[in-house]
């Protein structure tokens, strides 16, 4: 049991930084490797497990659930609910992926699942610095890298995005990765 615990977790961090579309189809365009692992994580976890951490819920635990409240509450009164309705989702699919989190940060040692973000974060700057090198000394583009012609006070620039969507969710995912670095080091 505890294989496929720490198997899953792997899977979900090791995915996250994928952010290329698997489908071209207009509804599933949003979605990425990693979400696709969490959906498969959902039917894999042992469920009486994740059910019992409902049951002990902390003031976090109750401000994400109030979060999702609010935001059904704003799509039942709100007046666009085509965009309404895929917020909903989104936010439906963040406030589950914190309780996953929470389970597997309870079930699985906290070592494990820092090992994991730490090398999946080595890895993504490790494949955005090939990018970067390969711009900037052999003028090869590719999607590691984001050209700005006009980024401001400094003009032209290339951004290291990696396998990430944009340069800021590289620069974000960088920062987990840094944070459980130092905590795991000092």
């Amino acid at each position: 049991m505890k294989n496929k615990e720490n198997f899953i977790i792997a899977l979900i961090i090791f995915t996250l930084p994928l952010q290329y579309p698997l489908f071209e189809i207009k509804f599933l365009k949003n979605l990425f490797l990693g979400e696709y692992i969490f959906l498969i994580s959902l039917l894999l976890i042992d469920r009486k497990k994740f059910i019992l951490i409902f049951k002990s819920l902390n003031f976090i635990d109750y401000s994400v659930i109030f979060f999702l409240l609010a935001c059904v509450f704003s799509f039942i009164f709100g007046s666009y609910f085509k965009y309404s309705f895929v917020d909903l989702i989104g936010y439906v699919y963040l406030v589950i992926f914190y309780f996953i989190l929470k389970y597997f940060f309870i079930y699985v040692k906290k070592n494990k699942i820092y090992n994991y973000f730490l090398f999946t974060s080595i890895f993504v700057c490790a494949i955005g610095f090939l990018g970067l090198l390969l711009i900037v000394y052999f003028d090869i583009p590719s999607s590691l890298i984001h050209y700005e012609n006009n980024y401001p006070y400094f003009g032209e620039v290339f951004r290291i995005q990696s396998t990430t969507k944009s340069p800021t969710m590289f620069n974000n995912f960088m920062s987990i990765g840094i944070l459980i670095s130092l905590i795991y080091f000092l």
